[in-house]
């Protein structure tokens, strides 16, 4: 059945209705944090110490932490490498599912390599991996989507830290999305031990290595600012998020030029004492347009890359250029075109769940049914897709 757009319409009225009042309180709320990012800017050593109260006060208390350079500081953009080799590396799966007549998962990892400074053609990198049988559980039952996600991340970072030890010269990995693994209860985990061990190669190596988030909707900026606002004898009350609803970009956004970035920041939160000093992660927001109106990506790197000005400069302006090859949309190109060779389509996972019944088949075994859901679902994008 469709969308019953004459009981949505009465709804979309009062969202109209409310949205100008909702504009004016989030515009006094954004104002309120602009002036605490001016006021607080230079007290970085004040702010780390408010940081660490609050921590023994909440454990897991979420924020930035302000680094050597002042809150509102800017940075323009700087110089690309004359040689470097660049991976971009962005990764689609297939989830076990109970309506197919198989289960099983697929992990497919898409590398896009280019080299600066040399005439050598671009090369794509594709790295899979078929799950079938116990390889496909966990000790909760059937990896979730979830999981193999997880999964699929840690790989992503186990390739690229093989692939930077097969590279000779400056090296940059490039992930889409943060560089940590997320998940609460993976702090603890076989697949983030294998993550800490794969980030630790790539500083042994001494790769450039970043995550980039598009259109980031964080706001640990907004929660130091918060805590900067709180008075100390009310330390406990810190986490009270009483600028909800302001973004970290929405609060930079008119202060960056095009091609320029934010001050480094780095990460508090549960997982922080899990990192080596040398590993902890940072952050910074960057201006991707080219134009008068802004479009800002979060850029996360470890803190062998944080501290030494070279790699960052060199980062900043590759993270530039790059999104700047695809007209009218301000994302790394090398990361579009990871993306594309990562793709599983529908047709190739139809394929795939055919080749996997017909080997099991060939074998002997018996196989089970498809649900009638999937196969409606299958028909239904069949139809679509003419």
């Amino acid at each position: 059945m469709a969308l019953d757009f004459q009981k949505v319409r009465q709804q979309i009225k009062e969202l109209g209705e409310n949205a100008p009042q909702r504009e004016i309180e989030l515009r006094k709320l954004h104002d309120t944090a602009e002036l605490l990012l001016s006021k607080n800017s230079p007290n970085k050593e004040y702010l780390q110490d408010k940081i660490k109260r609050a921590v023994q006060a909440k454990e897991n208390f979420r924020c930035a932490i302000p680094t050597d350079e002042e809150l509102t500081q800017t940075f323009p953009l700087p110089l690309e490498p004359k040689e470097a080799t660049i991976f971009a590396v962005d990764g689609s799966q297939i989830n076990p599912s109970r309506l197919t007549r198989v289960e099983y998962c697929l992990i497919n990892i898409g590398i896009f390599k280019m080299v600066y400074g040399k005439e050598e053609t671009p090369k794509p990198i594709i790295k899979t991996k078929l799950y079938y049988g116990d390889d496909i559980y966990s000790s909760r039952g059937v990896f979730t989507n979830d999981d193999v996600a997880l999964i699929r991340d840690m790989q992503e970072r186990e390739v690229l830290a093989e692939l930077a030890d097969q590279t000779t010269g400056k090296v940059f990995t490039i992930t889409d999305g943060p560089i940590e693994l997320w998940g609460t209860e993976n702090k603890k985990g076989l697949q983030f031990e294998k993550y800490l061990t794969a980030l630790s190669r790539l500083h042994k190596r001494g790769a450039v290595t970043a995550g980039y988030v598009d259109k980031p909707r964080s706001d640990l900026v907004i929660r130091l600012l918060e805590l900067a606002a709180l008075e100390d004898d009310r330390i406990k009350e810190a986490g009270d998020h009483w600028l909800r609803g302001i973004s970290d970009t929405g609060l930079f956004k008119p202060k960056l030029k095009p091609g320029e970035r934010t001050a480094l920041f780095g990460i508090q939160n549960g997982s922080a004492s899990k990192y080596k000093e040398e590993t902890k992660i940072h952050f910074f927001y960057l201006n991707l347009s080219m134009t008068e109106k802004p479009y800002l990506a979060r850029v996360e790197v470890p803190a062998w890359v944080a501290n030494d000005k070279q790699k960052l400069n060199e980062l900043h302006a590759i993270l530039y250029k790059q999104s700047q090859i695809i007209h009218g949309s301000p994302y790394p190109y090398m990361l579009h075109r990871a993306h594309e060779i990562a793709l599983v389509s529908f047709d190739e996972t139809r394929q795939l769940n055919l080749m996997v019944e017909a080997e099991l088949l060939n074998q002997g075994l018996t196989i089970g049914t498809e649900s009638g859901k999937q196969t409606s679902k299958d028909f239904s994008a069949r139809k679509i897709k003419r």
